[in-house]
C-alpha cells in the first residue's frame, strides 16, 4: 500500500445555505465574508494621503481664541515639536572635553650604587665568582689555584674568610664555579679536561668528571641538582648524573669553544666564541641557533627569565629575549671587552645589567631607558697596566641586593645602593 503524496485533510464542511456571489463592485459589497480575517486590517500612517484627508473646519486666519480646547493643545504641541526640530548648531551647549588617557607611572629612582667593602685574598687575577644558593656567601676562584669561601656580610675584613681550597691536586687556574644546591658541594673546572666535585665540609674532593677532549670551560648545575653541566674547547656540551656518576648525554656540537651556560627549566642555554646562542630543549629534544656575529664570553639570565645578556667581545652588551632569541638593545660606549672575557650581571630585579671592563670600571646601563646609569671605579691606582685592573666577573645577590666584582688585581669588592648602606 503506498502512501499519498499529499497528507489527507478532512472535507471542507459545506453549508445548506446558499452563497452570495463575491462582487467587488456589486450591490453585496457592504457584507463581509464569512472568513474574517484574525487581526485588523493595517491603515497608512501618511496623513496627507488623499484617500484620507480630512476637511478643515478652520482656516488659518481664525483666531486662536475662537479655537476649541483640544485644537489650542495641538497647536501648541506642535510649536513644541518645531522647537525641538531646531538645528543642533543654534543651541549653545558647552563643549565636552575628551576624555584624558591615564597617566602611566613613574619608574622609582635607580639609588646609586657605591663600595661597600673589599677583600683581599688572592694572590693573582680573580677569574671567577659564584654566589650559594641564598646569596649569602660567595666563592672566588683565580689564577693562583685556589678556591676561597667568604662572608660579604661581614663588615670586618679579617673574619671576612671563611676557608681556603688549595688542594695540591688543583694544577690549574680556575676558570668557573657551580655550587650545587643544598651549599654543600661545589664544582670547579678549569686548565683540564676534567671537573671536579668538591665538599665543603671536609674540603675534600669526591669526584671527577670525564666526557671532554680538551679543557673545560664552563660548568652549570642543572634541573634540581641532579644533573650536572660542562662545556669545553672541544665545543660539546655534556650531561652527568650525579647520583650515578655517568654520563648522560653529549649534546651536538657548536661551532665553536663553549664559553658560557645557564639552565632555565627545560632549556639548556650555551655560548661560544663564535657569537652563536643555542638553546636546547630537553623537553622536545630540539635545537635552535641564534647568531650575534660577535664572540660571546658571559650570559646571564634575567630574574624573570624572560631576557638574556650576552657580554660580547666587540665592546657590546646585547639584551635579547629568551623565548625567540629577539635582539632588544644593544648597551655600549663607556666599557672596554675587546681582549678578556667579561662578565655581567642583573641587578635592581632586572632593571639594570652591569657590565666589567678592561680598563677597571664597571659599567652600570639601565634597560628601559638604554642610557647609561652610572660606572662604579674598581681600581684606584691610575698608573697600573690595563691588564691589571680589568674586571672580568660580576655576581649579584638577589635577596641581599649587592654587586661582586673580581679584578685581575686580585681584589674582590663588595658593592651595594647608596640608600641601603647608610
Amino acid at each position: 500500500m503506498s502512501l499519498p503524496l499529499c497528507p489527507s485533510f478532512p472535507p471542507p464542511i459545506v453549508s445548506n445555505q446558499p452563497q452570495l456571489p463575491n462582487h467587488p463592485t456589486g450591490p453585496n459589497n457592504h457584507q463581509q465574508s464569512s472568513r474574517q480575517p484574525l487581526q485588523p486590517p493595517l491603515q497608512s500612517t501618511h496623513t496627507n494621503s488623499a484617500s484620507f484627508s480630512q476637511p478643515t473646519l478652520y482656516s488659518t486666519n481664525t483666531p486662536s481664541w475662537a479655537l476649541p480646547p483640544t485644537t489650542q493643545s495641538e497647536i501648541s504641541a506642535t510649536n513644541q515639536h518645531q522647537q525641538y526640530r531646531q538645528p543642533i548648531h543654534t543651541q549653545q551647549q558647552p563643549q565636552q572635553q575628551p576624555p584624558q588617557p591615564p597617566q602611566p607611572k613613574l619608574q622609582q629612582p635607580i639609588a646609586p650604587w657605591s663600595n661597600t667593602l673589599t677583600l683581599n685574598g688572592h694572590v693573582g687575577p680573580v677569574l671567577t665568582i659564584c654566589l650559594n644558593e641564598a646569596g649569602s656567601h660567595v666563592l672566588s676562584g683565580g689564577q693562583d689555584r685556589t678556591v676561597r669561601l667568604w662572608n660579604p656580610r661581614n663588615q670586618n675584613s679579617q673574619k671576612n674568610l671563611l676557608t681556603t681550597f688549595n688542594d695540591g691536586r688543583i694544577t690549574h687556574a680556575i676558570a668557573d664555579i657551580a655550587v650545587l644546591p643544598g651549599s654543600k658541594q661545589f664544582v670547579t673546572c678549569g686548565g683540564t679536561t676534567r671537573a671536579l666535585l668538591w665538599d665543603l665540609n671536609t674540603k675534600q674532593l669526591t669526584r671527577k668528571f670525564n666526557g671532554h677532549s680538551l679543557r673545560v670551560n664552563c660548568v652549570e648545575q642543572g634541573a634540581f641538582g641532579e644533573v650536572l653541566l660542562t662545556g669545553g674547547y672541544d665545543r660539546l656540551v655534556v650531561a652527568h648524573d650525579l647520583r650515578t656518576r655517568n654520563e648522560i648525554q653529549t649534546l651536538p656540537k657548536c661551532k665553536d669553544s663553549v664559553e658560557s651556560l645557564a639552565v632555565v627549566d627545560q632549556d639548556i642555554i650555551a655560548s661560544d666564541a663564535n657569537g652563536c646562542v643555542y638553546t636546547f630543549d630537553i623537553r622536545t629534544g630540539t635545537l635552535r641557533t641564534d647568531e650575534y656575529h660577535a664572540p660571546i664570553g658571559h650570559l646571564c639570565i634575567s630574574p624573570d627569565s624572560r631576557c638574556i645578556a650576552l657580554s660580547c667581545q666587540d665592546g657590546k652588551v646585547r639584551l635579547v629575549e629568551r623565548a625567540t632569541g629577539l635582539l632588544l638593545s644593544e648597551f655600549q660606549g663607556e666599557h672596554v671587552t675587546t681582549d678578556f672575557k667579561i662578565g655581567c650581571a642583573f641587578v635592581d630585579h632586572g632593571r639594570v645589567v652591569v657590565t666589567g671592563s678592561e680598563d677597571g670600571k664597571i659599567v652600570m646601563y639601565d634597560t628601559l631607558t638604554e642610557k647609561i646609569h652610572g660606572i662604579l671605579v674598581s681600581s684606584n691606582d691610575n698608573n697600573q697596566e690595563p691588564e691589571r685592573t680589568a674586571v672580568c666577573t660580576l655576581g649579584s645577590s638577589r635577596d641581599y641586593g649587592f654587586l661582586i666584582s673580581g679584578s685581575y688585581d686580585g681584589s674582590i669588592k663588595v658593592w651595594s645602593p647608596s640608600s641601603s648602606s647608610k
